[in-house]
């Protein structure tokens, strides 16, 4: 019984000090960083020679997150960001293997990796980056899926004859990315 208390303390205690609740992030940052008004996407150049893919599709949030360390290091917020590879669904199978291929040879370590992809009707979307700029350590929390999963889920179930259509029809706004 004695066992059972401690361990149950100790799980107690990992997850008061492993959780996600940053108290930094209280105010109107913490209010305004699940909207997606925060949010824009932009075609970006395609560097790869992929005669499957359609097209690379950055989202990203407008303006930058304050953060005391990024400022002293790089002389500017956290930009959070994914860029997503977008393939026919006829490339499941394929894009699945890119998936498993990126996160298990990763440089990063959870949550900041790379692999994630989305399966429309007529898309498959693919974040084929080993590291993402998602996750920093002054904030415990993820800062890109959970609005990404917004955006994605908005468009999932439709038909979309082309990806313009796909695109006009996204709950964001269009913006130049531009160089960070």
């Amino acid at each position: 019984m004695k066992r059972n208390l401690i361990t149950f303390g100790l799980l107690i205690n990992s997850l008061f000090l492993f959780s996600q609740d940053d108290p930094s992030l209280k105010g109107q940052f913490y209010l305004s960083m699940d909207s997606l008004a925060d949010w824009s996407y932009d075609v970006v150049s395609n560097d790869r020679i992929d005669t499957n893919l359609i097209c690379r599709i950055a989202l990203f949030r407008n303006r930058e997150l304050p953060d005391k360390l990024s400022m002293q290091t790089y002389g500017r917020g956290i930009r959070p960001l994914m860029i997503f590879n977008v393939y026919p669904v006829s490339m499941i199978d394929t894009v699945k293997k890119m998936s498993f291929k990126c996160r298990v040879f990763a440089s990063c370590v959870p949550p900041n990796v790379g692999g994630d992809y989305y399966v429309l009707k007529d898309f498959v979307f693919i974040n084929y980056s080993s590291c993402v700029d998602c996750a920093y350590a002054n904030y415990k929390t993820d800062l890109c899926r959970a609005n990404i999963n917004r955006i994605i889920s908005s468009i999932k179930e439709r038909h979309y004859s082309s990806i313009d259509e796909l695109l006009a029809d996204l709950p964001i706004k269009k913006e130049e990315l531009d160089n960070q």
